[in-house]
């Protein structure tokens, strides 16, 4: 069996599989688009994976992108396989066998700008709900999930990009805490003895 080689293949003689069950939204193929220019490496080592007839069983959606962006050539490995064997490749290469841990994904996030953020692949109500608090985590501010002041454990980037996303009313983004302990000193019960200036009332003035 000869190895499969990487090559250069001109974008007009490859065409998505008639079979593809994968579709894409504008918003993230815009984002597709954005991680193909900014990291072309990344595409050079995980190529394409196209029957001899040009028919794309691993990449469709990289297809439909570097068309859009006019490329002419894309990295992209040819094997000749039945369609039993292509099939179950072009299911296989879009199955998540894992889980993400949260938590550690979180804190690889955070500490990164949102314009690196846009080349993890995470769409942007992805992004909102693992760096702010999301409808499960109602209630609870940054600090009770990840143990720091709220903000401190984002890089500024970041704090800009998803109170821009709040301005502009995203429904999953909930990146103000500040609101949320605003209420919570607003519900905080006073404790007897004690001003509001932290004074007692026996203590002289000066």
């Amino acid at each position: 069996m000869v190895k499969p080689r990487v090559k250069q293949t001109k974008l007009s003689g490859l065409r998505p599989h008639e079979k593809n069950p994968r579709d894409i939204t504008p918003e993230r193929m815009a984002d597709l688009k954005v991680a193909l220019v900014e990291d072309v490496l990344m595409l050079q080592a995980r190529p394409l994976i196209a029957l001899p007839d040009g028919r794309v069983i691993c990449g469709n959606q990289r297809l439909a992108a570097a068309e859009e962006l006019g490329w002419v050539t894309i990295p992209t490995v040819t094997v000749d396989l039945d369609e039993k064997t292509a099939l179950q490749w072009m299911l296989r290469d879009n199955q998540g066998y894992g889980d993400w841990v949260d938590d550690q994904l979180a804190s690889i996030l955070v500490n990164m700008g949102s314009s690196d953020l846009v080349l993890t692949g995470f769409g942007a109500d992805d992004l909102a709900e693992l760096l702010a608090p999301a409808s499960k985590y109602e209630g609870i501010v940054l600090s009770d999930r990840f143990g720091a002041p709220p903000w401190s454990v984002l890089s500024g980037d970041v704090i800009n990009h998803w109170t821009w996303r709040s301005r502009a009313g995203s429904p999953r983004s909930r990146c103000d805490s500040s609101q949320s302990s605003i209420s919570s000193r607003r519900n905080r019960r006073p404790t007897p003895g004690i001003r509001n200036d932290g004074s007692r009332p026996d203590e002289a003035s000066s």
